[in-house]
This record gives structure tokens, C-alpha cells and sequence, in this order.
């Protein structure tokens, strides 16, 4: 029971390792979209360790919502990130408050 524990609380720290990415990248959209990455990873290994400990499949389930819907997010955000990179051959966030649309 004690390894179960083990593994949440690695999940928590990956988990914080991916918000605090996000609080502290200011600039670069890519370092940005790992981060949330990382964040999810924690939170999917933080609902399949507590439906293991519950000993139930509801956190499977949502660990397989959560992995559907981050993984539709990087392709969305990835393919925006390309056509900016492609219009102002950068990915700073700096220069996206100067694009009007």
C-alpha cells in the first residue's frame, strides 16, 4: 500500500513541475504547450493511481478522457503554432501581441 503512495506523490510532483513550466515561460510557446504536456501527464498518472487505490476503473476512464482531449489540443495548438512560425518566423510571444487579425 505504501508503494501506491509513492507513485501518487511522484504524479503530484510532475504535476508541478508542468504548472510551474507554465507560470515561469514567459516567451517561447513551445516550452509553453510542454508544460501543459507535463501537467497532464500528472493529472492522467494521478487518476489512474487513485483508481487503483479506489480500486475501481472510473479513474481509468478519465485518465482516457483526459488523454483524448490534451492530445486534440497539441494538434490544434501545434498546427497554429506552425502557420504562425510560417507567417512571422518566430514563436515568441512577444511578437504575437503585435499580429492583428
Amino acid at each position: 500500500m505504501d508503494k501506491i503512495y509513492l507513485e501518487l506523490y511522484m504524479s503530484l510532483v510532475l504535476t508541478f513541475f508542468g504548472f510551474f513550466g507554465i507560470i515561469n515561460v514567459k516567451k517561447n510557446l513551445i516550452l509553453i504547450l510542454l508544460s501543459i504536456e507535463i501537467l497532464y501527464a500528472g493529472i492522467v498518472l494521478n487518476f489512474l493511481f487513485l483508481g487503483v487505490l479506489d480500486s475501481s476503473a472510473f479513474g481509468q476512464i478519465f485518465a482516457l478522457i483526459v488523454v483524448l482531449i490534451s492530445s486534440a489540443e497539441s494538434v490544434l495548438i501545434l498546427s497554429l503554432l506552425v502557420l504562425y512560425h510560417k507567417m512571422k518566423l518566430t514563436t515568441f510571444i512577444t511578437n504575437l501581441r503585435t499580429t492583428y487579425g
